[in-house]
């Protein structure tokens, strides 16, 4: 493969490839920091678009595993406070 031919693909590639595999790595990024509302977009060659669809999946599924969390504490908290209550009588 010649420079010249190699010049010619960087561009393809760079959006084929290096653009969303970037685009999930800062989604996975800012889901480290505690944001589960991001989504990647899914393009790019088929195992770009297929790690893009996971990702997607996985954040779904933490926020669905987040909220279903959150629903229990207060159901928990509420079952506590409940409890004290019947204590003091």
């Amino acid at each position: 493969v010649t420079p010249r031919a190699l010049n010619a693909l960087a561009p393809v590639l760079t959006f084929v490839i290096v653009r969303p595999v970037e685009a999930v790595t800062l989604a996975s990024e800012r889901v480290a920091r505690g944001n589960l509302e991001v989504s990647v977009p899914v393009r790019g060659a088929g195992e770009v678009a297929r790690l893009a669809t996971s990702f997607n999946a996985m954040a779904a599924q933490v926020r669905r595993d987040r909220d279903a969390l959150e629903q229990r504490l207060r159901e928990l908290e509420r079952a506590k406070t409940e409890l004290e209550s019947a204590q003091e009588q």
